[in-house]
């Protein structure tokens, strides 16, 4: 099916006028997004790098880079790092969000503050479920460290049944907006790896429009 073909079909009833509106919208949302990317690749030269400290350990310079770099290249390798890592969680809240089941609300206002309620999903309360402080006591010998009953409240005060994102995830969120925030177009993928030296660039890059 051909994009027009489609935008009619998402759009019943759309004119062929609106459809034109549409695709000169859409045009001029790619050249500007392709302007701001060859003005980068030549502002870039004038961008400082980033001073890393030699002492710091690469996670810490990774951070560092990460959370206060403006330098493209630095960021388009932090961003390629962390789409290519499949990172486990091995994290306090991953071991929380692998185990934690709902549990008496009564655990919670015990645990937490009944103010709170309001914070909380109503799917994490289960008058038989299993109590917080079992729960703490299982998690914390899976997670082979200490997670307590707090830890337990504050887990869902911050998140919804199956909603967990990984630290990992939220730092590629982080950079995504840090990047939009910084040059004003998205990063993707295959801009990165260009800048990077990673794309072979004779190679044009496919661009699905509709028209």
């Amino acid at each position: 099916m051909s994009s027009k073909a489609s935008y009619f079909q998402k759009n019943e009833g759309a004119t062929e006028a609106e459809y034109a509106n549409f695709s000169s919208s859409v045009g001029q949302k790619i050249d500007t997004s392709h302007k701001h990317q060859q003005l980068l690749r030549f502002a870039m030269q004038f961008i400082p790098l980033t001073v890393v400290p030699d002492f710091f350990e690469d996670h810490e310079a990774d951070d560092l880079l990460r959370t206060t770099s403006e330098h493209p290249l630095e960021l388009s390798r932090i961003y390629l790092d962390l789409l290519s890592e499949e990172r486990s969680d091995y994290s306090k809240e991953g071991a929380i969000n692998d185990c934690l089941r709902p549990f008496p609300k009564t655990d919670f206002e015990r645990w937490g503050d009944a103010n709170w309620l309001s914070d909380v999903s109503n799917a994490w309360f289960d008058k038989e479920g299993s109590p917080l402080g079992t729960q703490a006591m299982e998690i914390s010998e899976y997670y082979n460290g200490e997670v307590t009953e707090n830890d337990l409240v504050e887990y869902v005060r911050t998140w919804k049944p199956g909603k967990y994102r990984t630290v990992h995830k939220r730092q590629l969120d982080e950079l995504e907006a840090r990047w939009l925030d910084l040059f004003g177009f998205k990063i993707s993928k295959r801009y990165a790896e260009s800048l990077t030296g990673l794309l072979d660039e004779s190679k044009p890059e496919e661009i699905i429009v509709p028209f």
